[in-house]
C-alpha cells in the first residue's frame, strides 16, 4: 500500500516539478535500467522455490553453497548491467530520438543507475532468501521504510530546490541501502555462513536451469511490459514527452498492481513448503483457488472505477492538460482485467514445474 501511494503521489508532483520533457527522460533512464531485469533469468522465482524446501528440509550446507553462489551470480549480472548503461551513456546518442540536451541529462542518469547496479542486484539475493524463509514481513517492513524515504524525498527536492540529477541519485541510494538489513538479518538467522561468494555451480545448476524454465515461459511478457518507454524513446517524434505521457497512462495499472501484487509475493514460499511436505493436493488447490478469488475481486473492484471515471481521475491527480490520455488509461485498465485471474494460477505452474 505504500509503495502504491509512492506511485500515485510521485507522478503528478514530479511532473509538475521537473516538467513534461525532463520526467520523459527520467522515466526513460528509469525503464533502461528496468529491461535490464530480464538478466535475472527467472532466478527470482527458482531461488525462493529451492530455498523454502531447503529451509523445510534442513539442508543449510546447500542452502549455503546456493546462496554464496547466487552473490557470484547476481555479482557477474551487476557487472554486466553496469558496462551495457555505460556504453549507452557513452555511444547511446543515436539510440533515442531526443535532443542533444535532453541526452546529456540521460547520460546523467543512465551513468548514476549504472553506479547502484551491482549492489541492487546483490541485494536480491537476500530478499530471496529472507522471502524463501518467510521473514517476509521484514523484507516489507524495510522496503517500506525505503519507500517511505522516498516519498519524503519528492518533497525535500521541490521544497530545496533539488536538480534531476540530485533526485536521481538520492532516489537510486534508497534502494540501494536495502541491502544492509537484508544482508544483517540473513546472517543473524544463520541462512547464510558468510556473505563471502562461493562458486559451487554443478548445486548451482539445480536453480538455475529450473529458473530458465521460468525465463522461457515470461521472457516475451517482460519483453512486452518493459520495452514500450524504450521504444518510444527511440520511435517517437517527441521522445521525451511520450514517454512521460506513456507513465501517466501507466499510472493507475501500477497502482492496482503495486495492491494486488501482495498475494503472488505470499504465494510462493507458503506453496514451496506444501509441496515439500507432500501434503494433500486437493487442499492446495483451494488454496490456491481462494487466493485467485480474493485476489481478482480485489483487483476488479479497483479497476471498475477507474475505467468509469478515467477523466475525473486524469483532472484530479495530474492535472486537465492530461486528460486527452483518459481513453487509453481506460484501455490500459481493461487489458490488465484480463490478466488478474491468471495470476495465481501461474504461481501454482512455477511452484509444480508445471510449464506445459
Amino acid at each position: 500500500v505504500v509503495n502504491a501511494v509512492f506511485g500515485v503521489l510521485s507522478v503528478p508532483l514530479l511532473l509538475s516539478y521537473f516538467k513534461v520533457e525532463n520526467y520523459g527522460i527520467l522515466t526513460l533512464a528509469t525503464s533502461v535500467n528496468a529491461y535490464m531485469h530480464l538478466l535475472d533469468l527467472g532466478m527470482h522465482v527458482g531461488a525462493v522455490k529451492f530455498f523454502s524446501q531447503w529451509i523445510y528440509e534442513k539442508k543449510h550446507l546447500l542452502l549455503d553453497k546456493v546462496v554464496r553462489t547466487s552473490i557470484s551470480f547476481y555479482g557477474v549480472i551487476g557487472i554486466i548491467n553496469t558496462s551495457v548503461l555505460i556504453v549507452l551513456a557513452i555511444f547511446g546518442r543515436n539510440f533515442f530520438n531526443v535532443t542533444d540536451n535532453q541526452f546529456l541529462l540521460l547520460q546523467k542518469l543512465l551513468l548514476i543507475s549504472a553506479s547502484f547496479s551491482i549492489v541492487n542486484w546483490l541485494g536480491a539475493v537476500f530478499s530471496q532468501l529472507l522471502t524463501a524463509a518467510q521473514k517476509i514481513a521484514f523484507v516489507h517492513k524495510i522496503m517500506s521504510v525505503s519507500v517511505v524515504c522516498k516519498i519524503a524525498l519528492i518533497y525535500v527536492t521541490i521544497y530545496f530546490h533539488l536538480s534531476i540529477e540530485l533526485y536521481f541519485a538520492l532516489f537510486s541510494f534508497f534502494l540501494a541501502v536495502l541491502l544492509i538489513p537484508y544482508a544483517i538479518l540473513s546472517r543473524r538467522l544463520n541462512l547464510i555462513s558468510s556473505l563471502k561468494p562461493c562458486f559451487e555451480w554443478n548445486e548451482f545448476k539445480i536453480v538455475l536451469i529450473y529458473s530458465l524454465s521460468i525465463f522461457a515461459l515470461s521472457f516475451f511478457q517482460m519483453c512486452a511490459a518493459s520495452s514500450r518507454p524504450i521504444i518510444l524513446g527511440m520511435f517517437a517524434s517527441t521522445a521525451a514527452v511520450s514517454v512521460a505521457h506513456y507513465n501517466v497512462v501507466q499510472l493507475m495499472p501500477s497502482f492496482i498492481l503495486s495492491v494486488n501484487g501482495v498475494f503472488a509475493s505470499l504465494l510462493l514460499p507458503k506453496a514451496s513448503v506444501i509441496v515439500s511436505q507432500k501434503d494433500d493436493i486437493d487442499k492446495f488447490e483451494k488454496f490456491i483457488l481462494n487466493g485467485t478469488k480474493i485476489s481478482t475481486i480485489l483487483g476488479m473492484s479497483l479497476c471498475l472505477p477507474i475505467i468509469l471515471c478515467s477523466k475525473g481521475l486524469l483532472v484530479f491527480v495530474v492535472g486537465s492538460e492530461y486528460i486527452h490520455l483518459s481513453f487509453w488509461l481506460s484501455l490500459a485498465i481493461i487489458a490488465f482485467c484480463f490478466n488478474l485471474p491468471t495470476r495465481f494460477p501461474n504461481a501454482r505452474q512455477f511452484t509444480f514445474g508445471r510449464l506445459g
